[in-house]
């Protein structure tokens, strides 16, 4: 998926996201009363985003841990799924629900995340190296906002729709093999399914 889709489907969810406040109610992240989506667990969601994701899809792994806290994975999959030709960002995060409202026969949900990405330039080595001492890797805090829609498609499963933007810091990123920005912000748009 190439960025200029992701943009053209970010800009179709926004539209479709109005609140509907006449005929929303709000809820406590966690409150699990609707009839439209019922207590999420686990998603895997597929889009496209910015911040180095080589015009490859984008995968994501959210797991719940907690009432309002889960946790989540997103990359390419560059040097497990793929062969990495060019610079990508993996993210690693934690997010929690803040905020979320019934709206269009599902529910819209609004995350905050804190965690740490990684980024490279060159073939991945096994762990993190926060002090980019390999020239070809370094790692890096993220701070991250989401919001997602949450609609069922019956029998405990839900279609995610999942918006995303943030910013990294990578303190050695100009020292790399190929400099980059130590400033790396980054929007993300998938799409997927969970339970």
């Amino acid at each position: 998926m190439s960025f200029n889709l992701s943009i053209a489907a970010a800009l179709t969810f926004l539209v479709m996201l109005p609140a509907a406040s006449a005929q929303s109610r709000d809820q406590q992240p966690g409150d699990d009363r609707s009839t439209t989506a019922g207590v999420h667990y686990l998603n895997l969601r597929v889009g496209g985003g910015s911040g180095g994701a080589m015009g490859k899809p984008v995968i994501c792994v959210e797991a719940r841990v907690w009432t309002r806290l889960s946790l989540e994975t997103c990359g390419t999959g560059a040097g497990l799924l793929t062969e990495l030709s060019g610079t990508d960002i993996a993210h690693f995060r934690a997010k929690v629900a803040m905020r979320q409202w019934a709206a269009h026969g599902g529910i819209v949900r609004v995350q905050l995340g804190l965690g740490f990405a990684e980024l490279e330039v060159g073939d991945d080595d096994p762990g993190f190296d926060f002090g980019g001492g390999s020239g070809v890797e370094t790692a890096g805090p993220e701070a991250s906002t989401a919001v997602q829609y949450l609609a069922s498609l019956g029998h405990g499963v839900e279609a995610v729709a999942s918006l995303s933007a943030g910013v990294a810091y990578f303190a050695h990123g100009p020292d790399l093999a190929i400099s980059q920005r130590a400033w790396q912000p980054f929007v993300g748009l998938e799409i997927g399914a969970g339970f």
